[in-house]
């Protein structure tokens, strides 16, 4: 026959009398007792426990994964925004000087006209 689940407050309960009967000159124990708010946290959320290093590695790698992507976004989408902005500091720069060579233009007639008068 099988045993019922327990309850998460005797599970939480269990964890405090592995914690306790380890004692602190156990291997676990002092572990147990260190990740023991984490775990009662999980436990009460629903959430599995990660305890194995292997499964906080592959999360710390997958993590890492997604912080370049984004970075690389960042990285992309900046390059995009300098490259627009000197696009349009080009053509204010081309645009300034054709007007000041119209100005330029404009004065040689003047000071000529006012030369002849």
């Amino acid at each position: 026959m099988n045993k019922p689940n327990p309850s998460k407050s005797q599970e939480i309960e269990i964890l405090e009398a592995a914690i306790a009967q380890l004692g602190e000159n156990s291997y676990l124990g002092p572990w147990l007792k260190e990740i023991k708010a984490e775990l009662e946290a999980q436990i009460r959320s629903d959430f599995y426990p990660i305890i194995s290093l292997s499964e906080a590695k592959a999360q710390a790698s997958a993590i890492i994964i997604a912080a370049n992507a984004d970075a690389e976004k960042v990285r992309v989408y900046s390059e995009k925004a300098v490259d627009e902005q000197v696009r349009r500091l080009e053509k204010a720069r081309a645009d300034l000087s054709s007007a000041l060579f119209d100005v330029a233009r404009r004065a040689e007639w003047l000071a000529n006209s006012v030369s002849v008068a």
